[in-house]
């Protein structure tokens, strides 16, 4: 049995050929002419929204010879305060830069003190900025050592105390409910303060503060349990002192009694 040739489609090798060898000194050319056109050199940033990054170091150089990756890369490490900052070419000689400002979720008390986000970045926030009253993280002094804006800190710790807040912002019994404090220097004996709404003996609505002792396991069905107990106890929530969650049986002490529920 004869084999069959296989034959090669030479005018169309040839052809393609041709294409690549005119293309690519073509695209080289063009490369070149636009680095150097003036056309295209910057003459205007544009930013979105309040955006405090300074990029006039970058208005005359031409807008094709700028490695905005790289500048994206140098700006968020410049600027820890956005999480993301994106620049694009808007052609002719423009550049606009996109970017997202971290969310501050807590304070950090630490040498001083840091925002935090949900990702566990630390950073700073302009004193001029309308902060709202945020909870405060204490008990990281010995955990996290020279922390540097910017810097992410995967501890356990500062991990369960954001648990805690996005629990607690999760659950809708505690909507009006505000945390004052979190304690994490222990994981087994992590705790909290909270703020919430109450009714004193005279019925008088105030905001009364209870501590809550959690410990470091299944922070999400603690916070139910929580949930719950606070229902049940809504007469008596002024007299609450503290709730203990950390062991099978939870333990309310209140300001004249203890109740075991």
């Amino acid at each position: 049995m004869k084999k069959q040739r296989i034959r090669l489609p030479v005018k169309q090798i040839v052809i393609i050929t041709i294409v690549i060898a005119f293309a690519i000194p073509v695209f080289i050319y063009l490369s070149a002419t636009f680095k150097k056109a003036n056309f295209f050199n910057i003459e205007e940033i544009l930013c979105a929204g309040d955006c405090k990054i300074d990029l006039s170091y970058l208005k005359g150089r031409n807008i094709f010879s700028v490695d905005l990756a790289k500048q994206s890369r140098y700006l968020s490490d410049l600027f820890p305060l956005y999480s993301r900052i994106r620049l694009i070419r808007v052609l002719p000689n423009r550049i606009f830069v996109d970017f997202v400002k971290r969310k501050p979720i807590a304070c950090v008390s630490l040498y001083r003190y840091f925002y935090v986000d949900k990702d566990s970045f630390l950073f700073n926030l302009p004193s001029q900025e309308d902060i709202p009253t945020l909870p405060l993280i204490v008990g990281l002094e010995t955990k996290i050592f020279g922390p540097k804006p910017g810097n992410r800190y995967n501890i356990r710790e500062l991990e369960l105390a954001l648990e805690i807040i996005n629990e607690i912002n999760a659950n809708s019994v505690f909507k009006n409910c505000e945390i004052k404090k979190i304690d994490v220097s222990s994981i087994s004996n992590a705790s909290f303060f909270m703020a919430l709404p109450v009714k004193d003996a005279l019925g008088k609505k105030e905001y009364g503060v209870i501590e809550v002792r959690l410990g470091g396991e299944d922070i999400k069905g603690k916070i139910n349990i929580l949930g719950n107990l606070l229902n049940q106890l809504t007469a008596d929530r002024y007299n609450i002192k503290y709730v203990d969650l950390r062991f099978k049986e939870p333990t309310i002490k209140l300001k004249d009694k203890d109740v075991q529920r």
